[in-house]
């Protein structure tokens, strides 16, 4: 249900951008992202479950793979576990004036690694 009405949403804000002729053809995954950001708040309450149930963290658009790619540029393989900390750190020490960004990944990967 919940991924129906997401698609049907995504979809939607596509066939938009389509006909405006600002939908670009070698569109990435990062070019999804504002499209993503402007439809979930759009879907309140159930927008949450849906980043929630996806594994995004801090109600934005940042997942365990993310974690796990910062790690992996910074020659860092971490376990399942060391992933879960990063995540539970990030959480708990989330800045509202600083944002959440690579930088601040990458210091809550050398914090957990540091432990």
């Amino acid at each position: 249900m919940i991924k129906e009405e997401l698609a049907l949403a995504l979809e939607a804000e596509l066939a938009e951008m389509a006909a405006d002729d600002r939908l670009p053809l070698d569109m990435t995954q990062l070019d999804m992202l504002p499209i993503i950001e402007k439809i979930i708040p759009s879907l309140g309450e159930f927008g949450k479950k849906v980043m929630q149930e996806a594994g995004y963290i801090m109600e934005g658009l940042w997942t365990r793979g993310d974690v796990i790619h910062t790690a992996t540029g910074m020659g860092v393989t971490l376990t399942s576990k060391q992933v879960d900390d990063v995540i539970g750190l990030l959480g708990r020490r989330f800045d509202a004036e600083l944002g959440m960004c690579w930088e601040t990944i990458q210091a809550r990967i050398e914090e957990v690694l540091e432990a």
